[in-house]
C-alpha cells in the first residue's frame, strides 16, 4: 500500500482602503450561504475503465481529499458555497466550478478530463479554459506551487541567484498568460466575471513567484539582493483586495507574504504576536481578516504565547466563516493548553489519554489505524479495517481509528463518509507536538499497530488490513 510522508524587522507598508476591489464578492459571513445553490453535481459519461479524480480547497484553505469519478459512478456531488477551483489529481489541471451547477464529465481523445454544461456554451468554455492553457505546455499549478518548476532550487544549489533574472522570467510567464487569456476571449465566449477571476489568479501567481525566494535564503542577507526586499515591500499593498480572498493564488501568495515578514523573527519568543500585529497593519477589510485568520489557523496546535487572547479577540470582532471555523475547532487548542503531548479526543469531543484509551479497551485485541481525511491511501484502506473488525468482533477484537487531522469538521465528515463507528473513532488534536506520534514514530500514514489484550504492544508497525496474513497474526495474539 502507498504511504504518505507527513512533512511536517519589518517595515510597515500601509494599505489605502480605496485600493480595495469589491466588485464581485461581498464581505464573507457564515450567513451568505444561498439556499439551493450549494450542491454541485457531476454526471459521468466516461467509458469503461476511465477514471478521473479532483481535489479542492474550501474558503478556509482546508484541502479535501480527491473524489473519484468513473464509468460506474453516474453521479457525484460536492457541497460548496463559493466559486471553487477543482484540480485534476493526475495532471494538476484546474477547473473553476460554481455552486449548484450540473456538470458533464468526459475524457477526450487527449486523455484529459473535459467538463461541460449542457446548453451553456459560455460556462463550458470557462470550464475548459485552464485545460486549453495546459495544452500550451503552461503547467500553471505545478509552476505556481513549486516555484517555476525547480529552477529556484537549482540556483540555490550552485549559490548563484540572480533576482533580476528571476523577476524577468516570472514577468515573461505572467505576460504570456495574460496574452493567452486575451486570445482565448477573442475566440470563445466567456463572462466578464470569469475574466476577472483568471486575471486575479494570474496576477497573484506572479506575485507568489516574486516572493518565493525567501524560502531558500536561510536568513542569509547576502543570498538575496536588496532589490528583492524593495520589490516585496512595494508589493505588499497590492494584497489589499477583498474580492480576491477566495482566489487560490491569492491565498498561496498571502501565505508566502507572512513568511516574508516573519523572516527576522525566527528566534523571537513573541514571534506570533509581533508577526500578527505587523501583518494586520498591512491590510484592511476582508483581506486583513483573512491574513489574521490564516495565522491563527497555522498556530492552533502550536499554541504560542498570547495565542488564546488573540483568538478570543478575533472571534469577538466579527461573526463570519473564520470565527466559526476557530470556534468549531476550539476544543483542539483548548486540549493543547491542557496537555500538549498526550491528549486524544473522541467523537463527542471528550478528552482522554493514551493510557486511558488502552484501559478502556482492556481485554480486547486492538488494531490501531492511524489516518487523516486528506490521505487517499488511508481512506482506501479504511473499509478493509472496518471489515476486519466486523469479521472478528466476536473474538474480542476491536479496530480503533485515530486521525491526525487538524480540523474537527474534516475528520468528522470523512468519518461519516467512510462509515467509521464513532464509538471507536478518535483524533489527536495536536499531532505535531504529540508524544503519542513521537513515541511510536508515526512519520508515515496509513500506519497500523497491533496491541494485545493486556495492553502490551504486539507490533507498532503492523501489516495493512489488506494483508492476507493479518487475520492469522491477530488470531495468534493472546
Amino acid at each position: 500500500m502507498k504511504t504518505i510522508l507527513i512533512i511536517i524587522f519589518v517595515g510597515i507598508v500601509g494599505c489605502n482602503s480605496k485600493s480595495q476591489d469589491n466588485n464581485i464578492l461581498r464581505d464573507i459571513t457564515i450567513n451568505q450561504k444561498i439556499p439551493g445553490y450549494d450542491t454541485t453535481i457531476f454526471k459521468s459519461i466516461l467509458k469503461d475503465g476511465q477514471v478521473v479524480s479532483f481535489y479542492y480547497s474550501n474558503e478556509c484553505t482546508d484541502t479535501y481529499p480527491p473524489f473519484f469519478i468513473s464509468s460506474k459512478d453516474s453521479i457525484q456531488k460536492i457541497i460548496i458555497r463559493y466559486p471553487t477551483l477543482l484540480i485534476d489529481s493526475r495532471q494538476q489541471i484546474p477547473f473553476l466550478v460554481y455552486p449548484g451547477e450540473k456538470i458533464i464529465v468526459d475524457v477526450g481523445k487527449d486523455n484529459f478530463p473535459h467538463l461541460s454544461i449542457n446548453g451553456n456554451e459560455e460556462r463550458s468554455n470557462e470550464l475548459n479554459f485552464f485545460l486549453a492553457l495546459y495544452q500550451t505546455k503552461d503547467f500553471l499549478v505545478q509552476q505556481t506551487t513549486f516555484f517555476l518548476g525547480g529552477r529556484l532550487n537549482k540556483m540555490v544549489a550552485i549559490r548563484r541567484f540572480d533576482y533580476a533574472e528571476w523577476n524577468k522570467n516570472a514577468s515573461d510567464i505572467y505576460n504570456k498568460r495574460k496574452k493567452f487569456l486575451n486570445d482565448y476571449r477573442s475566440h470563445f465566449k466567456i463572462s466578464d466575471q470569469f475574466v476577472h477571476y483568471v486575471e486575479t489568479f494570474f496576477k497573484y501567481a506572479y506575485y507568489l513567484q516574486l516572493i518565493a525566494p525567501i524560502h531558500f535564503s536561510n536568513n542569509d542577507s547576502l543570498f538575496l539582493a536588496k532589490t528583492y526586499y524593495h520589490t516585496i515591500d512595494r508589493l505588499a499593498p497590492k494584497f489589499c483586495c477583498d474580492s480576491c480572498v477566495l482566489n487560490p493564488t491569492y491565498q498561496w501568495a498571502v501565505s508566502n507574504l507572512i513568511e516574508y515578514f516573519g523572516r527576522n523573527l525566527q528566534f523571537n519568543k513573541r514571534k506570533f504576536l509581533l508577526l500578527y500585529d505587523t501583518t494586520s497593519k498591512l491590510l484592511t477589510g476582508s483581506s486583513k481578516r483573512f491574513i489574521q485568520f490564516l495565522q491563527l489557523k497555522r498556530n492552533m496546535n502550536l499554541m504560542p504565547e498570547d495565542f488564546r487572547q488573540v483568538v478570543n479577540t478575533f472571534n469577538k470582532q466579527r461573526n463570519d466563516i473564520y470565527s466559526a471555523y476557530l470556534l468549531e475547532n476550539k476544543v483542539l487548542f483548548d486540549s493543547s493548553i491542557a496537555d500538549k503531548s498526550n491528549i486524544i479526543l473522541d467523537a463527542q469531543n471528550s478528552k482522554t489519554t493514551w493510557s486511558e484509551l488502552l484501559n478502556k479497551y482492556k481485554g480486547n485485541i486492538l488494531y490501531i489505524d492511524f489516518w487523516a481525511s486528506w490521505c487517499v491511501p488511508c481512506r482506501k484502506g479504511i473499509p478493509y479495517s472496518a471489515r476486519l473488525g466486523n469479521t472478528l468482533k466476536d473474538k474480542n477484537f476491536v479496530v480503533i481509528f485515530i486521525s491526525i487531522d487538524e480540523g474537527l469538521s474534516k475528520w468528522k465528515n470523512a468519518m461519516r463518509e467512510n462509515g467509521i463507528d464513532s464509538k471507536n473513532s478518535f483524533i489527536i488534536p495536536n499531532w505535531k507536538t504529540s508524544e503519542i506520534i513521537k513515541r511510536f514514530k508515526v512519520n508515515l500514514i496509513p500506519r497500523y499497530m497491533l496491541i494485545g489484550k493486556n495492553g502490551q504492544i504486539v507490533s507498532d508497525d503492523a501489516p495493512s488490513p489488506e494483508d492476507k496474513n493479518l487475520k492469522e497474526r491477530i488470531e495468534s495474539v493472546n
